[in-house]
């Protein structure tokens, strides 16, 4: 459940505030409506005793993307910590996250960029298997 559906059925239950359906629908698009074009993503790394977690959002358009990479081949490098594998990320299209996020800069990386920079190189073999899913043939 949305935390703006919860407001709002406080706002009937508890307060006795009427609230039309299409009061509700009109406040929940307001305030969702662009989060509806992302996704969160986070991924939590230990390794040798340390914890590292990174998160942000992306655009639905490049998580249809990502989710046609081989997650157990393709790795990406987030900060220093190389060869994160793409099936080591979590996606999640929770509106309030994704809200969150939007509303807070978006998350400290930008998972895309740290993909497409695997496609640099223009012998490199993503760019040979991959390079057409980011046209970048």
């Amino acid at each position: 459940m949305l935390f703006l559906t919860k407001i709002i059925d406080f706002m009937e239950n508890e307060l006795k505030i009427k609230i039309s359906k299409e009061k509700k629908q009109k406040l929940i698009n307001h305030f969702y409506e662009k989060a509806k074009k992302y996704i969160y993503w986070s991924c939590n790394i230990d390794i040798r005793h340390d914890s590292y977690f990174f998160d942000g959002i992306i655009k639905r358009k490049e998580y249809e993307q990502i989710k046609q990479l081989d997650g157990d081949e393709f790795t990406v490098s987030i900060d220093e910590i190389e060869d994160i594998k793409i099936n080591e990320i979590d996606f999640s299209d929770d509106l309030d996250i994704v809200y969150f996020h939007l509303n807070n800069g978006g998350g400290r990386y930008d998972l895309m960029d740290t993909i497409i920079e695997m496609f640099d190189d223009d012998d490199s073999e993503y760019k040979k298997k991959y390079g057409k899913i980011f046209n970048l043939e």
